[in-house]
């Protein structure tokens, strides 16, 4: 909130001898740095998309793995994931390269994405879920 605002801590010990007392805090501020966009009225659109994410320290190898439930796509032998990156598959190529172009694009996924909910499935090279 903008304006005053107050941290307050208390302590408590159960005997005043000890010396076992640990007080660790923290404190994030968010500033806002623009005023923003205006939020655009909901509308279909034709471009769907699934972004995939290497979360992990090192690389992964994604040849062979595939999605086999909502929507189809086999990922390409030597398709390398990055530590921290994210790709993207989606239904139609063109639109989503036109909407995000700097996005790493791995493929086109047959099938269509339901918008009210979805089951999908991605298994490894193994068929592990």
């Amino acid at each position: 909130m903008i304006g005053a605002n107050r941290l307050s801590v208390e302590v408590h010990q159960s005997s005043t001898g000890s010396s076992d007392t640990v007080f660790g805090v923290g404190l994030d501020a968010r500033v806002q740095t623009s005023p923003g966009i205006a939020a655009l009225p909901f509308r279909n659109s034709d471009n769907q998309w699934i972004e995939i994410a290497n979360r992990g320290a090192s690389a992964v190898d994604l040849g062979g793995w595939d999605f086999n439930r909502g929507i189809a796509f086999s990922f390409p032998a030597g398709t390398i994931l990055a530590p921290g990156e994210h790709a993207c598959v989606a239904r139609d190529s063109a639109l989503f390269t036109a909407a995000f172009p700097g996005a790493r694009l791995l493929g086109e996924f047959s099938g269509s994405l339901s918008r009210t909910s979805e089951y999908i499935l991605l298994r490894d090279a193994h068929r592990n879920p």
